[in-house]
């Protein structure tokens, strides 16, 4: 069988693909307060408020499983650059209180969008040759951004303009990112001619691949987004039930996202220095200590510890989530579908969550996010397993 080399991603594109996913999943970082806000100012239930943040993740499904078909076929600048420029609509259409059917309509496809956004980012950085490494680097990024935002829009924009704020906050954030797009290529992707097929570096064609270590791969990033995206999504709201100081929750948030900044830098740093799959486990179990914590006590500091012991497991666990996908991914498209993964548990944890909740059980959701986790660190070690497909 010919050798072949993979496919070269230059410095400048992953540089670029940082910017693209911040983009992508900005949502998802500034969620708690803008679920928060978009409940005060619409009047929305707590299991009204966790349905809307699962249709957007509806959405974003929708999308990021379309990608399969179509991101490495799409103009990278071209179709990143639109997309973001539809999202900034989206979101000034978000600002008029129209009630629960309207906010779930542009809900949903501000998901779509930010979706179709996330997906070519991370089919970018799956091509580097250490994908863990700018996974991590694109977590942190993000991370920093909703680091940004959650401190600063609680003392700027919110207290004059309310929910509004929040939505100018998110695009003047996104027309920052935008000068970086430059970076990115006027063609299509192109798809990786081979891959590497394990440590001791035997290149294998990408056609004789398995796909069935990669589809449970995607199932633990699944599952590992159910439970995160239920804490992450009610995280301020849980605070609220605790009865904690509002302007001490937003610090707490900004707080927490910077041990997520920390835990994605970590994660970069060390890279696949001893592979993927026991660093993940650490991480996960970091998470499963931060969620006792928080649902354990009613003390501000205490819960301050759980929410950052939580993010920092939860991010960087999440970049080596990914590069296992990348790892045993046959094609070099299905790591897109991490996107699609991601989605799906995105969806299911805040709606799960939101019901949880309303029946002020608490006890359960920690349980529910214990469950989930252990879960998907099973699948991610599954999926490594020779034996397997």
């Amino acid at each position: 069988m010919e050798m072949k080399e993979k496919n070269t991603i230059t410095t400048k594109l992953l540089l670029a693909s940082v910017a693209v996913v911040t983009a992508g999943v900005l949502f998802y970082n500034v969620m708690p307060l803008y679920l928060g806000q978009l409940q005060e100012s619409n009047g929305f239930s707590l299991a009204q408020t966790g349905l809307i943040a699962s249709l957007f993740f509806g959405g974003f499904n929708i999308a990021s499983f379309s990608s399969y078909f179509w991101v490495r076929k799409a103009p990278l600048f071209q179709t990143t650059l639109g997309l973001t420029i539809l999202l900034i609509l989206g979101l000034l259409l978000a600002i008029y209180p129209y009630g629960f059917f309207y906010q779930a309509v542009i809900t949903s496809t501000i998901g779509f969008i930010s979706g179709a956004i996330a997906s070519i980012a991370f089919t970018i950085a799956g091509d580097a040759k250490d994908s863990t490494r700018w996974y991590g680097l694109q977590t942190a990024t993000n991370s920093a951004s909703g680091v940004i935002l959650l401190f600063l829009l609680p003392v700027t924009l919110i207290p004059i303009y309310g929910f509004s704020g929040l939505v100018y906050g998110m695009i003047i954030t996104l027309i920052l990112l935008m000068p970086a797009y430059l970076y990115l290529v006027r063609t299509p992707l192109p798809t990786p001619s081979a891959i590497i097929a394990d440590e001791k570096n035997d290149v294998t064609s990408s056609q004789n691949l398995p796909r069935t270590p990669a589809l449970i791969a995607l199932a633990a990033v699944a599952l590992l987004l159910v439970g995160a995206s239920a804490v992450w999504a009610f995280i301020e709201r849980i605070a609220a039930i605790n009865e904690f100081d509002p302007d001490a929750v937003g610090m707490l948030l900004g707080i927490s996202l910077v041990f997520a900044v920390i835990g994605s830098l970590m994660a970069a740093a060390i890279g696949n220095r001893f592979g993927n799959i026991l660093p993940y486990l650490i991480n996960c179990l970091l998470m499963i200590v931060g969620i006792m914590v928080i649902a354990a006590t009613d003390v501000l500091v205490s819960y301050t510890v759980g929410a950052c012991i939580f993010l920092f497991g939860w991010a960087a666990a999440t970049a080596y989530a990914y590069s296992i996908v990348a790892d045993v991914d046959p094609d070099g498209k299905h790591v897109a579908l991490s996107v699609l993964a991601v989605g799906i548990g995105s969806m299911i944890g805040p709606a799960s969550a939101g019901f949880l909740l309303d029946y002020g059980s608490l006890q359960l959701l920690q349980w529910m996010v214990i469950a989930t986790v252990v879960a998907s660190v099973f699948l991610a070690w599954m999926s490594t397993r020779p034996a397997i497909g």
